[in-house]
Formats: structure tokens, C-alpha cells, sequence
């Protein structure tokens, strides 16, 4: 016969899950860190969001087309706060001639206007350091070169990571 336990108080100390997970079973609910000092601006102590995935990075040229790319990308989560990660490998630049944004973020930015919030780097051909920013509302990066618009060619491979907040 099984017992059920309602409001059972929990054991002094450490706790330990010797098999599976801790599970949050309501939307809103985490982890409530309360007990520790916060800072005079502090608005929450409650950690309710960490996720970690996969993202597609999309290259949108300014003009003209990109023939062949690949691209892959990691995200990870924690509260509002989103860090996303990415390769871009032109394989054939087509008629582009420079890069207007990449699409594809998991998450949409709340951010009220573009912020530098990240870095890339070409190492295929040309070693250019890039800024990223993040468009305001939206799922997306403008890359930003020392010299303005970077342009892409073919054998650019990208490297780079943003961090963001989201809603």
C-alpha cells in the first residue's frame, strides 16, 4: 500500500538524489536563492528558466544571394539571460557581397535599441574581428566590422557568441 506524503517538512541539511532528476512541476517555480544577501536593486531571487540547445544561424546578405553555407549554433539559457554561439562556413558567396544580418537567435531580444553584445571572428581568409549586435525585437545579429559592413566571401568561415537578454 502506497502512503501518500502531503507537506511532508524536509530533512536538515544537504539533500542528495541518489537516482533522477529534481523536478520543478509548475511553470513560475525554481530555485529560491532568498537566503542569501541581495543587492539594493535586487527584483528577484528565484531562478525559474535554464535551458540549453541548438539554434540555426541564417547569413542574410545585403544584397544578392549566398549559394551554399553551412551553419550551427548553441544557446544557453539562465533566467532572461541568453548566450548563443555560432559557425558560419560560406562555401560558395554567389552574388552577396556583404553581410546584412544573421537570423535564427532562440530567443527574441528586449533589448530597446542595438547594443554590442558579442564578438566574431573570419579565420578562413581574412582574420577580421567582428562586434556583434543584437537588433532590438527581433531574432537577429548585424555584424560590425572596424571598417563598417563586413563583406563575406567564399571560404569565410565565422566564429562567434552574443549574449542577450530575452523576456
Amino acid at each position: 500500500m502506497l502512503k501518500a506524503v502531503v507537506n511532508s517538512p524536509i530533512r536538515s541539511g544537504d539533500q542528495t538524489i541518489n537516482n533522477g532528476n529534481l523536478v520543478i512541476g509548475t511553470s513560475g517555480k525554481g530555485v529560491d536563492f532568498s537566503a542569501d544577501t541581495h543587492a539594493a536593486g535586487m527584483t528577484s531571487e528565484l531562478l525559474t528558466w535554464y535551458e540549453e540547445g541548438v539554434w540555426t544561424p541564417v547569413p542574410n546578405p545585403t544584397s544578392g544571394t549566398i549559394t551554399s553555407y553551412t551553419s550551427t549554433g548553441r544557446y544557453t539559457r539562465i533566467g532572461n539571460q541568453v548566450t548563443a554561439a555560432l559557425r558560419l562556413d560560406i562555401t560558395n558567396v554567389g552574388t552577396a557581397t556583404a553581410l546584412a544580418n544573421i537570423s535564427g537567435l532562440p530567443f527574441e531580444s528586449v533589448s530597446a535599441a542595438s547594443v554590442p553584445a558579442g564578438a566574431a571572428k573570419e579565420v578562413g581568409t581574412t582574420a577580421v574581428d567582428w562586434t556583434f549586435w543584437v537588433l532590438p525585437s527581433t531574432t537577429a545579429i548585424v555584424a560590425k566590422s572596424y571598417t563598417g559592413d563586413p563583406g563575406i566571401a567564399t571560404g569565410y568561415i565565422i566564429y562567434g557568441s552574443i549574449t542577450y537578454f530575452t523576456f
